[in-house]
């Protein structure tokens, strides 16, 4: 998939479509040689528009697009540069972080709305390719709606192209209205996708397919408390058959089998071109070339503040958890925040790290956006909170441990709801880890403020709003301070900012 999705000729071609909701819109830049008039003439001109709306999940989940920034507000990362950096819960609606998540996935949108209006409007491409355009276009706007949503909640609802500034000055609709929207568009695309690809040139594998629909769609039943549906759905990608673990853990992040078995949905990478490669340089320490840009939580290093807490990453695996090595590393170097520990007593986060092989954003090692263990400990969670003592619950949860090389769970634990319950948020601690999974859980879980007082940082209470689907306390970024001025219908801003 990466010569086709992220071609950079073929993505500079895309001039129809871009960010948020101004004057940029109706006036977009020309950036290619496909005029837009052209651009939808034939079957690869779809395929080009098809291209660039996979392409802002580059920016989405690279390193300073959403995975850094919400590391560290979680409790698994942290930034020693408080003298240059804010902490993540003093975010302001100016920060460029929370513009910059706005703009990218407004893109992505924006990008998928023109291609349904056209298809909607053509013979140019009928048939299987067209349910296939179709299908991944919906896939996609689900995915880059239910991330705006957990991030701000309530967000302008643009699911028609934008020809006019009226099109694009729409008010926030409600939560509730925004995941309905994302479940009608991924029931549509459950319906039109297939279990895989053939690998022609126009549909490789790493495009969305029906487990990736039907894995995200499980996932947004999961963060709403609709239990059974979750259940149910990540149910079927189990029997399908498709999907399995990696026998190594590590394969998961290198390169090794980019989207091979336990590849659920990635984000492609390429080191064809800066532009199309990641970022995971900064993590790498800064004796290696890197910046350090954000460690893991640690009780013997002073994360963000003085704590005694237990509950950092470092000591949130088990002894003999194989996962730890591919997660953290200290490459025996000297502890640069305290020289009078011993060298090797600082660790970083390992996922990802290139020895060194690639140049700062030309990282090729894809994102891995959901995977098959997901998929297990999506089931798991819902079974358990549909009753205590399910046996299909413990054996998901035990499969993704046993790869770990950890034994099965103790027969009290997976009798007990609640003991349950823990050790299942522990394993999607540790086998996500640094994969965009913590911030999303602890809000859902409604544990986020307390989580993170652990860690010495303290968010406002003003910042939580009760969630009109679960009643629950939920942590809302503030939209972009720009947006209220692009679109004056856009109404009230978040609470607490």
């Amino acid at each position: 998939m990466k010569n086709q999705i992220f071609n950079a000729i073929l993505v500079a071609c895309l001039i129809v479509m871009s960010t948020g909701c101004g004057d940029e819109v109706l006036t977009p830049e020309l950036k290619g040689q496909l005029s837009q008039d052209n651009l939808f003439t034939n079957e690869q001109g779809f395929l080009l528009a098809l291209n660039g709306a996979y392409e802002p999940l580059n920016s989405i989940y690279d390193l300073g697009g959403l995975v850094q920034p919400l590391a560290k507000a979680s409790d698994d990362g942290w930034t020693w540069r408080r003298e240059t950096e804010e902490q993540l819960y003093s975010y302001t609606p100016t920060k460029s972080e929370a513009t910059s998540w706005w703009d990218n996935h407004y893109t992505g949108i924006s990008r998928c709305n023109k291609i349904l209006s056209e298809l909607g409007s053509t013979e140019v491409i009928t048939g299987e390719t067209e349910n296939l355009i179709e299908g991944q276009v919906k896939f996609l706007r689900a995915l880059y709606y239910f991330n705006l949503v957990r991030l701000y909640g309530g967000v302008p609802l643009i699911v028609d192209d934008v020809v006019l500034r009226e099109d694009a000055e729409q008010p926030r609709a409600s939560i509730e209205d925004v995941y309905d929207r994302i479940k009608t568009d991924l029931s549509e695309a459950i319906n039109l996708l297939p279990e895989s690809y053939s690998g022609s040139d126009s549909f490789e594998a790493g495009m969305a397919t029906l487990g990736a629909a039907k894995t995200l769609m499980a996932s947004i039943h999961l963060e709403l408390g609709e239990w059974s549906d979750a259940a149910s759905l990540a149910q079927e990608v189990i029997d399908s058959g498709v999907y399995s673990l990696h026998d190594d853990y590590e394969n998961n992040f290198y390169g090794n089998a980019e989207n091979g078995s336990e590849s659920i949905f990635e984000a492609q990478f390429s080191s064809a071109s800066g532009a199309l490669g990641a970022n995971w340089n900064f993590l790498k320490p800064e004796a290696l070339g890197g910046g350090s840009g954000t460690l893991p939580t640690d009780v013997n290093n002073d994360f963000g503040n003085s704590t005694t807490s237990d509950d950092a990453l470092v000591q949130a695996f088990e002894n003999g958890d194989e996962r730890f090595d591919v997660t953290l590393d200290s490459y025996g170097l000297p502890n640069f925040l305290d020289p009078s520990k011993p060298d090797g007593s600082m660790y970083h986060f390992n996922k990802y790290y290139d020895g060194g092989a690639f140049q700062p954003g030309q990282s090729p090692y894809n994102f891995p956006v959901y995977r098959y263990s997901e998929v297990l400990l999506i089931a798991a969670e819902a079974l358990n909170e549909l009753g205590a003592g399910n046996t299909d619950a413990e054996d998901y949860v035990n499969r993704v441990r046993n790869r770990a090389g950890l034994d099965d769970l103790e027969s009290s634990v997976s009798g007990d709801q609640d003991a349950m319950r823990t050790a299942i948020r522990q394993e999607r601690r540790v086998e996500f880890a640094f994969e965009n999974k913590r911030y999303f859980d602890l809000n859902r879980w409604a544990i986020l403020e307390e989580q993170i007082a652990k860690t010495g940082v303290t968010i406002e209470s003003e910042k939580f709003i009760s969630h009109p689907i679960t009643g629950q306390p939920y942590h809302l970024y503030p939209l972009p301070s720009t947006e209220f001025i692009n679109n004056a219908n856009l109404g009230e801003q978040n609470p607490g900012y």
